[in-house]
């Protein structure tokens, strides 16, 4: 199948998968479930496109951890929320060696119908406090790994 079909695939999947927690939630399913089951489609779909980027590239995502922040990273996701993301590297050359694939990847979910809201840091960079960017060090206090 070609990558093209592929994607349109997923997205399909993904919107007749919105539309049954959506049709779960009107039938009387608990708020707190439906908040789960969105963030359970987007960690899958997280995995399944990092995978899928890495074997489109002929490369393992080694030196790469992907943590998960804000509502996601508190395994809660509002219908319409961002997926706010840290794609954080071990060091320049991890980051420089995965950007095409990275940048796949995040086009994937993209495709998929998630708006995703994604930051970049190596390990030194994330010790940095950016005076200018307070909001990416408080979305910080509460990351999880997507799959963990």
């Amino acid at each position: 199948m070609d990558p093209s079909q592929e994607r349109a695939n997923s997205k399909a999947e993904c919107e007749a998968e919105r539309r049954k927690i959506q049709r779960a939630f009107l039938d009387g399913t608990s708020v707190h479930a439906t908040l789960q089951a969105l963030f359970e489609m987007a960690e899958r779909n997280i995995q399944e496109g990092l995978q899928a980027a890495s074997h489109a590239h002929n490369l393992e995502p080694e030196g790469l951890a992907v943590l998960a922040l804000g509502g996601f990273g508190r395994r809660i996701l509002f219908p319409y929320s961002d997926l706010d993301i840290l794609l954080l590297f071990e060091n320049v050359r991890a980051e420089q060696k995965l950007q095409a694939a990275l940048a796949e990847f995040t086009r994937s979910l993209w495709d998929r119908g998630f708006r995703v809201s994604s930051a970049a840091r190596t390990l030194d960079e994330s010790k940095r406090v950016d005076r200018e960017n307070v909001e990416f060090h408080l979305s910080m206090m509460d990351p999880a790994f997507p799959g963990g």
